[in-house]
């Protein structure tokens, strides 16, 4: 049997801060360093605050950067799965300013219409700049949304997903679709169900992390992930295997 191995990927100084400080030569450097390791994929992340900076404007500095990256993954054989909509990362929630209200409290990622709009034009403008280019494995909608902001019912998530999805798809046909859930999906009513969501989805992913979970036995539990991957798969559909 053979998988693909992946990684996900921030620089090693700029961290979360990669787009704003942008240095392409330490990319290339980590990619080749990624590569020799072993690696086959590379997922990065277009962090909305810095694609997406005011309502239905996406910043086509910040698209260019995405390109050259994944251009310097190609050049070392990476093959690349870039995630668009990028609000929960590494322990804090990324709310573009325009967002959020008077007193800090962001509008409804799931219904607002403006939101709504605003991710199907940075979908849509990511999805056209990579329309044909083999170095893309797969557009992941989302990293774990619903820690940045909980869907007030599976329905909401639903059209969200599927909105988003049929974006991608009519911009880059044929691309692999994925979303990045994790445990609450399995563990809780968190309305981002697993089920619900390889209807819209091409790939099911799941993100098992012993540290964030109440029933994992250590920090290393052996069994968390295989585990987690066979519920996802068995949740997801006859055929389906999970990420």
């Amino acid at each position: 049997m053979t998988f693909e191995l992946g990684i996900n990927y921030w620089p090693r100084r700029s961290a979360m801060y990669m787009w704003e400080d942008f240095d392409i030569g330490e990319v290339r450097d980590d990619m080749t360093h990624m590569a020799d390791l072993g690696f086959d994929v590379v997922r990065v992340f277009a962090r909305t605050r810095d694609f997406l900076p005011a309502p239905s404007t996406v910043d086509g500095g910040m698209i260019a950067r995405l390109v050259e990256v994944v251009r310097a993954a190609a050049d070392t054989g990476l093959r690349v799965v870039p995630t668009l909509i990028v609000l929960n990362m590494s322990g804090t929630i990324w709310w573009p300013a325009w967002m959020l209200d008077a007193q800090g409290r962001p509008g409804d990622l799931f219904s607002d219409p403006v939101i709504l709009r605003s991710q199907a034009v940075l979908a849509q403008t990511c999805a056209g700049a990579f329309a044909g280019d083999a170095a893309i494995r797969a557009f992941d909608l989302a990293n774990e949304i619903d820690d940045a902001q909980l869907p007030r019912s599976r329905e909401a998530a639903c059209a969200w997903g599927s909105m988003l999805a049929s974006t991608i798809r009519a911009e880059a046909p044929g691309v692999q679709i994925r979303i990045g859930a994790h445990l609450p999906s399995l563990t809780t009513s968190n309305n981002m169900r697993v089920d619900d969501l390889a209807d819209i989805v091409d790939e099911d992913v799941m993100h098992a992390y012993p540290l964030y979970s109440n029933f994992a036995r250590s920090f290393l539990d052996p069994e968390l992930v295989p585990f987690s991957c066979a519920l996802t798969a068995g949740l997801g559909g006859a055929g389906r295997r999970p990420l």
